[in-house]
């Protein structure tokens, strides 16, 4: 293609217009030889049980169940007639919010929970528990 292009002094100037140039790529598909792995939910599960197994506890009920937390209801083989709802939350840090989320899913079904998680609380956090945990009562001021 030819560009014509007018000056000042009315001459015409060919001046070639470069015509743009096609670039094609490849794309290889990587074919991977590895065996697919369990999903994480599935392992977390099944870590969850193990640990049940070795402290001699049931799981009588799945409440839920989500890529990041498992609620069951488990009873101890030894004493059978007690119940509790055990939190298990598949996180390195678990914060206030899961302990909320723990004591309402427990206190709608009118039981006691454990909280299991393969990280721990924050310092702020366990000070805080450890400090609920000796509170007599709290009462208002009229």
């Amino acid at each position: 293609m030819i560009a014509v292009m007018v000056t000042k002094k009315e001459t015409k100037k060919e001046i070639p217009k470069k015509t743009p140039k096609k670039v094609t790529k490849t794309i290889k598909k990587k074919t991977s030889t590895k065996k697919p792995e369990p999903k994480t939910n599935e392992k977390f599960f099944n870590i969850v049980k193990e640990y049940l197994s070795k402290n001699e506890t049931e799981i009588s009920d799945i409440i839920s169940f989500s890529k990041t937390d498992l609620f069951l209801k488990v009873k101890n083989t030894k004493n059978p007639s007690e119940e509790y709802l055990l939190a298990a939350y598949n996180k390195k840090k678990i914060s206030e919010d899961e302990f909320v989320k723990a004591y309402k899913k427990a206190s709608e079904l009118n039981l006691d929970y454990t909280i299991l998680s393969p990280g721990e609380t924050s310092r702020k956090l366990a000070g805080f528990i450890e400090a609920v945990k000796k509170i007599k009562d709290i009462n208002k001021i009229d």
